[in-house]
């Protein structure tokens, strides 16, 4: 029970910005085996998300700028690091270079014109998506909206290997040793999370994302020769993105 603890808290501190006081010893092994609790980190993170939107929303009355609240408070709890990713993913992909080149361009602090873009289109998705759902359930939507991005880097850690022969990030240190085990107990707790809120509709989700994060996961695994901490956020954003884009799909037959 206190591995399991300790492996919750490592995987929140790893993941979020919020303050956890708590110092314990790390052992390599325990970063590949938390990931299995990143479905409870994307609930922290959205239940504060959510309750950002509620308080503004209460005061301003205003759908479009609760969501941009929400959304600001979602950077700011995760310390943007999934965005940054997907900015630096792309920044590589799309720089129509060799395999070293991307991942050095990956590599640079600096964002270039394809990462902007990329940033730029998944916070204006979200936002429209979001928008379009309406007030009503969304502050189901924005706890649920987390979980389905970490589920995603679930189903990559243990379905793909990291890139050989360079320094070993955080991403990395997830990345080995995660396998079936951690990708079946992973998403059993997704499942059990998100059907508190989207009863069965949760199960539609759960089996969704686990195949958009394949494809996505094993195409950046074969660009790149392996995957990064880098590419690991870009799939929390693709994950998240195609989970509203479900609830945009099924909400004319069914109710959230």
């Amino acid at each position: 029970m206190l591995l399991m603890l300790k492996r919750c808290l490592l995987a929140m501190q790893l993941m979020t910005r919020i303050p956890i006081p708590v110092s314990f010893d790390i052992k390599e092994q325990d970063f590949a085996k938390g990931i299995v609790f990143f479905p409870v980190v994307g609930l922290a993170v959205g239940a504060v998300v959510a309750f950002v939107y509620w308080v503004v929303y209460g005061v301003f009355l205003s759908p479009p700028v609760a969501i941009i609240a929400a959304l600001i408070a979602q950077t700011l709890v995760t310390g943007a690091m999934h965005l940054d990713g997907l900015g630096d993913t792309f920044d590589g992909l799309f720089c129509n270079k060799d395999r070293d080149t991307m991942l050095r361009v990956m590599k640079d602090s600096r964002i270039g014109s394809n990462g902007l873009i990329a940033i730029v289109f998944a916070l204006l998705l979200k936002l429209f998506m979001l928008w379009e759902l309406g007030p009503v359930g969304l502050s189901t939507v924005l706890i649920t909206l987390p979980m389905a991005g970490r589920w995603g880097i679930i189903i990559a850690c243990c379905t793909c290997s990291g890139v050989k022969g360079r320094k070993r990030g955080l991403g990395d240190l997830c990345l080995e040793g995660a396998g079936t085990a951690q990708l079946v107990w992973g998403g059993l707790l997704t499942l059990v999370l998100m059907a508190l809120f989207l009863k069965t509709l949760a199960v539609v989700v759960v089996v969704i994302i686990l195949i958009s994060a394949l494809l996505t996961s094993k195409l950046m695994e074969r660009r790149l020769g392996g995957l990064t901490g880098d590419t690991l956020g870009a799939v929390n954003e693709i994950c998240e993105i195609i989970f509203l884009f479900i609830l945009l799909g099924v909400r004319r037959f069914w109710w959230i």
